[in-house]
């Protein structure tokens, strides 16, 4: 019986190799010239062959080489590369996504260069959303020259105001502009003007970088009043910039890191740290963390919690200064339980004490029904803003900032 010899086994091997190497590459050619979701997904097909192929050949030409626990690793990635595989059939064979993390290119002294996006100034946003195909819910968002929510029934004679900042539960994502927070509690406060700089998807990163880019005296016309920052539990997570806000919608927010105990900016989270960016980018497609709901970092840090406890002290102390007059509080807006999370609330709560920053806590955990939060969605609805304006005006009123709401 003949025996095959060592060398040519290998020669077999490296002939093999390079045969399923051209064919792969024939295939992601000849898909890459077309488009449409056929191609896309030979084009993954391809890309995931030639992963494996490099990672076979690596582990072969360390182990004859005897290079074991270098062999090993390359193993275990073309595991996990077939894992990768295996998982996007369990799937269902989800479309190919194809995300652009390109920052735009705007003008220093453009406001989207320091916030990130925004909407158009002096415009009205068409909004919808959609549910099994049908339109549930439709709305209009009035927005000013300085890319502000237009608060209805602002009043000239009105001596002081009431300046907002969060995210979409601020800005009053799918209700009217007379239905805000910011909305309703200038209709509770006869004396009030008030001011919406939320925007959806955004945290307190966007209200210390405003701060920090422009006086907001110089956009304000009342001399005197209170600064409001509507914060929810989510806004711990954008401000560090995990993977999941990165990769959906928070590539080019502010990005912060703690020095010193202070909070300094540099730049966005896109080029203030492109190596972890991307990281992300390249995890945040794989079927492994969309099977299995994979976020980074996995959990929250005693650093994570203080680096936003002082992007929120040094924010109000910049906002002190525009407005020596003014005082500043957090509004704890209605929110979702987040059990996992209870612990590092309540190290939250003592640690915003310990910067002398007022919290007041409006969540409503008996509430959270169809008529405090809309359905299919969650953000909160036109009742729950006039309730949480109530509580906010009547602990205002105890602390001796606002006058008591009379029965």
């Amino acid at each position: 019986m003949a025996v095959i010899n060592r060398s040519t086994l290998q020669r077999g091997f490296w002939l093999v190799w390079v045969v399923i190497a051209l064919a792969l590459l024939c295939v992601h050619l000849i898909a890459d010239s077309q488009q449409g979701e056929g191609p896309d997904r030979w084009l993954y097909y391809t890309r995931m062959g030639f992963y494996l192929l490099a990672f076979i050949a690596l582990a072969a030409l360390a182990f004859r080489f005897n290079r074991l626990w270098i062999g090993q690793l390359f193993i275990v990635l073309a595991l996990l590369n077939i894992t990768e595989l295996v998982l996007y059939f369990v799937r269902g064979r989800p479309p190919i996504e194809h995300r652009n993390y390109k920052l735009p290119e705007y003008p220093d002294d453009h406001p989207g260069y320091h916030l990130g996006e925004l909407p158009f100034a002096d415009s009205v946003l068409a909004d919808f959303k959609l549910h099994d195909g049908d339109t549930l819910y439709r709305a209009r968002y009035t927005i000013d020259h300085e890319f502000r929510r237009v608060t209805p029934g602002r009043d000239s004679t009105k001596q002081r105001h009431a300046i907002f900042f969060g995210c979409s539960v601020g800005f009053g994502q799918w209700l009217a502009d007379d239905s805000t927070l910011p909305a309703r509690f200038q209709q509770a406060n006869d004396g009030i003007n008030s001011y919406n700089y939320s925007y959806p998807g955004w945290g307190m990163g966007q209200m210390l970088a405003r701060l920090e880019y422009q006086d907001l005296s110089l956009q304000v016309d009342e001399s005197q009043g209170i600064g409001i920052y509507v914060f929810i539990w989510p806004h711990i997570y954008r401000s560090i910039g995990d993977m999941y806000t990165y990769c959906n919608w928070g590539f080019q927010h502010p990005y912060y890191r703690l020095e010193d105990g202070e909070a300094v900016r540099h730049g966005r989270f896109k080029d203030g740290r492109p190596v972890i960016s991307w990281l992300y980018e390249q995890l945040w497609g794989t079927n492994f963390v969309r099977h299995f709901n994979v976020n980074l970092p996995f959990f929250l840090t005693e650093d994570h919690l203080r680096l936003n406890v002082a992007m929120i002290k040094k924010a109000k102390d910049i906002f002190l200064r525009q407005f020596p007059a003014d005082r500043f509080v957090v509004l704890w807006a209605q929110d979702w339980p987040s059990p996992r999370d209870a612990a590092m609330q309540e190290h939250f709560v003592q640690l915003l004490h310990e910067a002398d920053i007022t919290l007041i806590d409006a969540r409503p955990p008996d509430k959270m029904d169809e008529s405090h939060f809309l359905l299919h969605d969650g953000h909160p609805t036109a009742l729950a803003n006039e309730e949480m304006a109530l509580r906010l005006k009547d602990e205002l009123a105890r602390m001796g900032w606002l006058p008591a709401r009379s029965n």
